[in-house]
Parts: structure tokens; C-alpha cells; sequence
């Protein structure tokens, strides 16, 4: 699971089938969490300016000599499972180049962008666990009415000559078979 900050989120970033969890969050929900995770988040602001202003927004309160810092990183994500990416969403008339505060009635709004498998690879999974368990329990099943009906009728047990399990293991432990 990577972290990632940034001003956009396309749907190129996406490589096949994906779930998708859209989000709003504050800038201190976002400070925490990469103050949480320091450096091991990666920035990939495309927009300078934006990527500044969203910085100074994001200091958390109990991080005194800690501020992330967002550097300008313009790179083509792929967002995998487990990915998370906080988006700075840039709101407003076009920022002025070199902006160092944001114009009147503009605002940064912060989304979560977080990718889980599509629903229907969770669902195969989930049906091949429970087709596995089915498959063990049978075969459980058949193993324990093979041995009780070698005990009811005093014939050889379902998967050997022994009547008794206890001493089916018994025998194993000391090399026969």
C-alpha cells in the first residue's frame, strides 16, 4: 500500500477493473496521516503553486518542528489495491503564477481516492474459500463414516486394515502399515 499527494486523480491511474472509495477530508485529516506515515508518502503535485498552498495547509497541530513537505513530482501514477491517494483539489478562477495564498473565493478541497479489488474478484475469492472448506469437509465426512462403518460391521476400516483410528495412528507411529 503506497500513499500518495497530489492536485488530480484521473482514471488512467487505474490499471483494469477497480473499486473506488471517493472521499472528502479535511487538510488536518490529511496532515495526520502523513505525519503518521512521515516520509513514506510520495508527492505527485503537477501544479507548483497548488502544491504550496496545500502544504502550508497541512502542518498538524501537535507536529511543531514537522511539516510535510510536497514537492512538485510530475510523474504517471498507477494506483494499485491498497493504494490511497489525497487529492488538493484546486477550486477557484485560475491561480496566479506564483500564488503564495489563494484568491478571493477560491478553496482547496481535500478527497480521498482509495482503491479496493472489484467486487467481482472478492467474490470469486470468497467462493473459492468456501468451495475449499465444502471440499474439506467432505472429505472429512467420508473419512469418519468409512471408519464407523469398518467398527459396525467389524469389516476393515474405510482407508485401512484397522478398525480403530487410535490405532491406525498407533501403527503409523511405529512404521507399519
Amino acid at each position: 500500500m503506497t500513499t500518495y499527494v497530489g492536485n488530480a486523480f484521473s482514471l488512467q491511474m487505474l490499471q483494469g477493473a477497480a473499486r473506488l472509495n471517493i472521499q472528502p477530508v479535511t487538510a488536518k485529516q490529511v496532515g495526520e496521516s502523513l505525519w503518521y506515515a512521515k516520509e513514506m508518502f510520495v508527492s505527485v503535485f503537477g501544479h507548483a503553486d497548488v502544491a504550496k498552498l496545500a502544504e502550508g495547509q497541512l502542518a498538524p497541530e501537535r507536529a511543531e518542528d514537522w511539516a510535510p513537505r510536497l514537492p512538485v513530482n510530475r510523474v504517471s501514477v498507477i494506483l494499485c489495491e491498497g493504494d490511497v491517494l489525497y487529492v488538493a483539489q484546486y477550486v477557484g478562477s485560475r491561480l496566479p503564477e506564483g500564488a503564495t495564498s489563494l484568491p478571493e473565493g477560491a478553496e482547496i478541497r481535500w478527497l480521498c481516492v482509495t482503491v479496493y479489488p472489484p467486487r467481482d474478484r472478492v467474490a470469486e475469492q470468497a467462493a473459492g474459500e468456501a468451495a475449499d472448506k465444502a471440499a474439506q469437509a467432505a472429505q472429512q465426512a467420508a473419512y469418519d463414516r468409512g471408519w464407523t462403518a469398518g467398527k459396525a460391521t467389524g469389516s476393515p476400516g474405510y482407508k485401512s486394515d484397522y478398525r480403530d483410528r487410535d490405532e491406525r495412528e498407533s501403527a503409523l507411529s511405529q512404521g507399519w502399515s
